[in-house]
């Protein structure tokens, strides 16, 4: 029987190799330290191999390896390379200006489990030529020991290996994709009530940063490539809805119907490798997630792991669109419903807050890579929003919305009928259409309870709740750099 050796092509990462070397040809300065973590033979591409080891004899006599030296040095090379020096120089740079703020060391590691990997692979197909030629069984045992003793990682002798204080280097920020919003492989989590906009705000951004345009007048600093789970819209008419959103199809938004974390984590990880995700949405986090008991920290924790483990491996970011609690007395933070451990271990906590029928508030309450902020919007139909304009008419509107919910929920403790909040208001300075609508607001996110027609009272415990936390800074900005009338403060 004849037995064939070939087992495929061995584990290789081009795009970790272009990556790495096209951002220390573009800045030597601030990346060539990472010539010293990766091994010589670790680039299997030959022209990546080529310019990898020109750099480092380069690095050896001090010269720099800027991409006119390197093209200069490689063509005068007696070893000539087959392939045109210069254009490939140029595209390797071009790729790493348009994927900055990519995590490097990431790229580093995965250069180096490929090399490891690939050691792995050699030794299999020895085993499988020795198998096959019918060598003794002591070249073949020798063979699986070998295979037995290889190390998954070729850093893996430095994991444990601490580092002194004393050789701590300052490491660059780390830039943002979008807004304080999006960054590399950090995990986010969007609160909302049902029916406010979530799933289409997130749709839009991802839509607006398939072709790098502004959304809500804030740029991109690249192109992102979308994996959409979505388990909310019906099949039927999300065509229709993308169509809506950006006029076209984008090639690099693409559609997953649903996944099952507890089997099929390795297999999204191998998928965003090989399609080069940036960013990965749950939609909704409660679907994808399965839990069999939605407040237990324990499972939450132990699906939290797996994304880690996705961020990690793909340096994607991950978006959990999740719906938000009833509760009016848990802190902003912890907004969405179910277990806190998903909240507390997320990047970065957002919640989207209606303040009228057409006006949205992004407020982002936790933030590990920047300060919270808060974004307005308008909803343009059912299908698009654009960023309110920062006017005095419509700044002072919302402030004095806010202030008379903040009012009302301090006189309705005991119930209070309609005309009886519009009466106190109205000595307050509050507009009746204000007061309408901020009651109208209230109840829509639970703060206010009716009772029965024209009637309502504070729902239990939301008096230790605010409408607006007091500590977000947005009623004191507004008022110092739109100049509110002074009364709309006074209580």
């Amino acid at each position: 029987m004849e037995f064939k050796s070939n087992i495929g092509i061995p584990p290789r990462a081009l795009e970790s190799e272009k990556l790495i070397l096209g951002n220390i040809i573009r800045n030597s300065e601030k990346y060539l330290h990472l010539i010293e973590d990766i091994n010589k033979e670790a680039f299997q591409d030959s022209k990546h191999s080529i310019i990898f080891k020109c750099i480092i004899e380069l690095n050896q006599i001090g010269v720099p390896t800027d991409i006119v030296t390197l093209n200069d040095y490689i063509t005068k090379n007696k070893k000539t390379p087959k392939f045109a020096v210069s254009a490939y120089l140029t595209e390797l740079v071009e790729n790493a200006r348009l994927t900055v703020g990519i995590n490097l060391d990431f790229q580093v590691k995965s250069l180096n489990k490929a090399n490891a990997d690939k050691v792995k692979w050699t030794t299999c197909y020895k085993i499988i030529d020795a198998i096959q030629n019918r060598n003794e069984d002591e070249v073949i045992n020798n063979l699986i020991q070998e295979l037995a003793t290889t190390p998954d990682n070729s850093l893996a002798s430095n994991n444990l290996t601490p580092i002194p204080a004393s050789e701590l280097t300052d490491q660059p920020k780390l830039e943002t994709i979008w807004g304080n919003f999006i960054y590399p492989g950090s995990i986010v989590q969007i609160n909302s009530a049902p029916g406010v906009g979530k799933s289409t705000f997130i749709y839009n951004l991802c839509l607006h940063g398939a072709s790098k345009e502004d959304f809500l007048e804030i740029p991109f600093s690249q192109k992102i490539n979308t994996l959409y789970i979505d388990c909310e819209t019906p099949k039927y008419f999300r065509k229709e809805k993308i169509e809506k959103i950006c006029g076209k199809l984008p090639k690099n938004f693409h559609l997953l119907n649903d996944i099952d974390l507890s089997s099929d984590t390795n297999e999204l990880i191998k998928l965003c490798k090989n399609h080069s995700y940036d960013l990965i949405i749950f939609d909704t986090q409660s679907r994808i997630f399965k839990m069999l008991q939605e407040n237990d920290n324990s499972e939450a924790n132990s699906i939290m792991n797996k994304l880690y483990k996705i961020t990690t491996e793909t340096d994607c970011t991950i978006i959990l669109i999740h719906h938000i609690t009833k509760s009016t007395e848990t802190k902003d933070v912890y907004r969405g419903r179910g277990a806190s451990a998903i909240s507390a271990a997320v990047d970065i906590v957002t919640n989207l807050e209606p303040v009228d029928k057409e006006i949205l508030k992004l407020n982002i309450v936790k933030n590990r890579l920047d300060v919270p902020s808060v974004i307005y919007m308008k909803k343009i139909g059912d299908d698009k929003f654009e960023r309110c304009k920062e006017d005095h008419t419509k700044v002072n509107t919302v402030s004095e919305l806010f202030k008379a919910q903040e009012f009302i929920t301090s006189i309705t403790k005991n119930k209070l009928s309609t005309s009886e909040i519009l009466k106190h208001g109205k000595e307050k300075g509050y507009s009746e259409r204000t007061l309408r609508r901020a009651i109208s607001t209230l109840v829509e996110s639970g703060k206010l309870e009716k009772v029965k027609r024209g009637e309502y009272c504070l729902c239990h415990n939301a008096n230790k709740s605010n409408p607006i936390p007091e500590n977000s800074g947005i009623l004191a900005q507004t008022k110092e750099e739109h100049q509110i009338p002074e009364f709309l403060y006074d209580e």
